[in-house]
């Protein structure tokens, strides 16, 4: 009778062993997904930022080459003006364009990463 008594202590304590390790196993694996929860968040939030910068990069070349082919236009439409008054006017039109360029808040996207992930060390 003792022995079945000791039996079933053992059994007892060996299921006992086995769920706390199943807790253990499971709050491990929940800490494991939430870390890589987190990385790829950090990894979608900087795919964001580099395909928001491609964008204005593209609308600033877009609005260039529109301004490029307005000037192209009224070139090609100012034929009673002589060939110098021609060259003086296609020449302010290109420096008035080239200093929009250079002032062209466009390429500038502000860092939208106000606290950037340090690097991890290996």
């Amino acid at each position: 009778m003792n022995n079945d008594y000791e039996c079933e202590e053992n059994h007892t304590r060996f299921c006992e062993k086995q769920r706390e390790s199943s807790e253990y196993a499971v709050q491990s694996l929940s800490e494991r997904v939430d870390k890589m929860e987190n990385s790829i968040g950090n990894i979608v939030s900087k795919i964001d930022a580099v395909l928001n910068k491609m964008a204005a990069m593209d609308r600033a070349k877009t609005k260039r080459r529109e301004n490029m082919n307005k000037i192209l236009n009224t070139i090609s439409e100012s034929g009673d003006l002589d060939e110098k008054a021609k060259r003086h006017h296609m020449e302010k039109m290109v420096r008035e364009e080239l200093q929009r360029w250079d002032s062209d808040s466009s390429l500038r996207v502000p860092n939208t990463s106000s606290n950037p992930s340090p690097k991890k060390k290996k």
